[in-house]
């Protein structure tokens, strides 16, 4: 996982300037090529149709239940986030982001991280990602 710069300045601002968290965090997926540091949301490259959504992530304790030290790296372990299920083919997804915003590009990116995971497709069970894997 890679904050982009927008993750970056978000999390630092919060922290230190304290600012205000975004109210939610989504996970989307996109396909083609991964987008780089300094991307933002108009440079995701979504599924489009066939009830693809991001999938709302829940900024609690229950979501995310433990914070703990693995192999000298703090991680945060998550509950699995279930998308709809497809009713059209997505493609292959390539990557897996978190932003802001539930739809659209007018929020802000935070992670990109590249995924391997087959092509979804109609009638596909609805996909589920263990939200960590977005994060280590």
């Amino acid at each position: 996982m890679a904050l982009v710069d927008q993750g970056e300045y978000d999390i630092l601002d919060i922290i230190f300037r304290g600012a205000s968290p975004p109210a939610s965090l989504y996970l989307g997926l996109g396909t083609g090529s991964v987008p780089g540091e300094t991307a933002t949301l108009s440079d995701v490259t979504e599924p489009s149709g066939g009830s693809y959504a991001r999938a709302a992530v829940a900024r609690n304790n229950t979501v995310w239940p433990t914070l703990a030290l693995v192999s000298g790296d703090y991680r945060v372990d998550s509950d699995v986030i279930t998308f709809p299920a497809p009713t059209g083919n997505w493609g292959t997804p390539t990557y897996a982001f978190i932003c802001t915003v539930a739809s659209g590009t007018a929020g802000r990116l935070w992670t990109v991280k590249a995924v391997s995971m087959g092509a979804v497709n109609n009638g596909d069970p609805a996909p589920s990602f263990l939200l960590r894997e977005a994060l280590s």
